[in-house]
């Protein structure tokens, strides 16, 4: 937070409501990604679980980046936008020097 040159002052309480949401953020995407790994009958979670949770919910279109190509489940139905998302993507990754 404070990395930002325009941040000049941080609220006490700013630190722990991020903690907080990190917090959440990681503990939905462990629980289901544990909902795929138990419908495989497995107790460990494996990268394709995280990967399948990405790909099927819109609400983390932002880490399709992150996730390698081919662990993304060929039977994902994506909608329009996470088609778009997904190209745009690609051409970012292939501009770089």
């Amino acid at each position: 937070m404070k990395s930002d040159e325009d941040v000049r002052m941080i609220s006490s309480e700013a630190p722990i409501l991020f903690a907080l949401a990190c917090r959440l953020f990681i503990t939905e995407i462990t629980h289901k990604a544990a909902f795929h790994a138990r419908k495989q009958q497995r107790k460990t979670l494996q990268r394709n679980d995280v990967a399948k949770v990405i790909a099927e919910n819109e609400t983390f279109d932002f880490l399709l980046d992150v996730i390698p190509r081919d662990e993304i489940p060929s039977n994902i139905n994506w909608s329009h936008t996470q088609r778009q998302l997904l190209e745009d993507c690609d051409r970012m990754h292939n501009q770089r020097p």
